[in-house]
């Protein structure tokens, strides 16, 4: 029954209990508490200018996420498009 409560809940199909606070995250690029909802148009970020240097962090490549390389890879030589 729990699961398919938090379903109906996830999915809009009933209302969030009246008795629970709204949830709040911190925008990622300032961390400025933002109520978790549908309302925060810009969400997980508290406005469309943290959202846009969010975006533009990642375009820079200044984010990257990081793997090891293996040792099959680095043999393989480039491909050649003659």
């Amino acid at each position: 029954a729990c699961v398919l409560q938090m379903f109906a809940v996830r999915s809009n199909l009933c209302p969030v209990p009246m008795n629970r606070p709204p949830r709040t995250v911190k925008c990622p690029q300032c961390g400025t508490p933002v109520i978790w909802s549908a309302e925060s148009k810009w969400r997980p970020f508290c406005s469309e200018r943290c959202k846009t240097i969010d975006l533009g962090a990642w375009a820079s490549e200044r984010y990257r996420v990081h793997t090891q390389e293996s040792p099959e890879t680095s043999e393989i030589p480039p491909h050649d498009d003659r």
